[in-house]
């Protein structure tokens, strides 16, 4: 029996609420895949419900948060008081942090070898300029080091490195 993907991971004991992934490997054989925009925005929503898929393509790996809201302190008054510990008001962002820690994971090596593609993409449009069929690319060898990325990092990583081969491959032949 032949495997189309292979995911190895060697964990260590986590630190400070965080995990650590030693060493990670996703290995792939040569796929051919169709896709369009709504099933991907569907998968996104069913692995990642806490994201909106519509803002994903936006934002930077080391910008995000997981609920996607930033916030902001009310108030402007300055006070005696100082800000060393955490104002009883402020506990429920607190847990947040202890949330946001128990997602991240640090990946001391990350690796994903070299991986021939065949693309088929459909847009939501019917005609969109980014729409592709049939289109053969190598994904180079992806390798990361020391990083603390969720997984959906970790895929907006991969997406944004790919994205970038892509238009590499792509700008040769448009002269």
């Amino acid at each position: 029996m032949h495997r189309a993907i292979r995911v190895f991971c060697r964990e260590k004991a986590p630190v400070g609420g965080i995990s650590v992934k030693e060493h990670f490997e996703i290995n792939v054989v040569p796929l051919t895949i169709g896709l369009t925009k709504k099933f991907f925005n569907t998968m996104l929503r069913f692995c990642f419900p806490e994201r909106d898929p519509d803002t994903i393509d936006g934002e930077g790996v080391d910008d995000m948060e997981p609920d996607g809201k930033g916030k902001k302190l009310k108030g402007s008054r300055k006070s005696k008081e100082t800000n060393f510990y955490v104002p009883i008001v402020h506990k429920d962002d607190v847990e947040k942090m202890k949330e946001r820690a128990e997602k991240n994971k640090l990946f001391i090596y990350i690796k994903i070898p070299e991986v021939p593609v065949k693309v088929s993409y459909k847009g939501n449009k019917e005609k969109n300029l980014e729409d592709i069929r049939d289109f053969s690319l190598v994904i180079p060898t992806l390798e990361y080091h020391n990083v603390t990325w969720t997984w959906l990092d970790l895929l907006l990583a991969m997406k944004n490195d790919s994205r970038r081969v892509i238009l590499s491959q792509v700008q040769p032949s448009c002269h």
